[in-house]
């Protein structure tokens, strides 16, 4: 029979937030909790096996997510579940935006698609407008301004040279009657 460690970590009840500071929103909160977790399993203390309710509970909250992804959830609410239930929560919105993030690429892919057909329209504004749209974006960069930056490298002899210069022309500027200094 393997025992299990158990930690019990008591948060302090008396610190109050300023009334500014709101609830997180549920991925921050889960993400920190299961950082937090993970830690803790670093240095010794051992999570146990996903149980039925775990599920239920990462579940409720995924649901919720998918409706709001800016759900607010307060540490009490958090704080109720077994750590593997947190642990398990954060697992799946993680998947949740990996999956979010694939069919966005996805979705271009069709937007850009059906761009393209649109370039073969018979009506001339709908053609205009569709290379337009696909001048636009940003990998085509067509109609978008374009800055230039040019760096240029100096050793460190030179720039203490020239901040040498500088100082010195500023020590012989005089403070004028108008309060500018020539």
């Amino acid at each position: 029979m393997k025992l299990r460690k158990v930690l019990e970590v008591i948060p302090e009840q008396d610190i109050t937030l300023p009334s500014s500071v709101g609830y997180p929103d549920l991925r921050a909160i889960a993400t920190a909790a299961c950082n937090t977790i993970n830690l803790l399993h670093e240095h010794g203390y051992e999570l146990g096996e996903t149980i039925p309710d775990d599920d239920k509970f990462a579940t409720k909250m995924l649901k919720e997510y998918a409706v709001d992804a800016k759900k607010k959830i307060s540490y009490e609410e958090m704080l109720e579940n077994r750590p593997e239930a947190i642990v398990r929560t954060a697992e799946i919105i993680k998947k949740f935006d990996y999956a979010m993030v694939k069919e966005a690429k996805q979705l271009r892919m069709l937007v850009i698609n059906k761009l393209i057909l649109e370039t073969e329209s018979a009506n001339a504004s709908i053609r205009i407008r569709a290379l337009e749209l696909i001048g636009k974006m940003t990998d085509v960069g067509l109609f978008s301004d374009k800055k230039e930056l040019t760096l240029i490298h100096r050793n460190p002899e030179e720039i203490r040279d020239r901040l040498k210069e500088r100082i010195g022309r500023m020590k012989t500027l005089v403070k004028g009657e108008d309060g500018v200094y020539q």
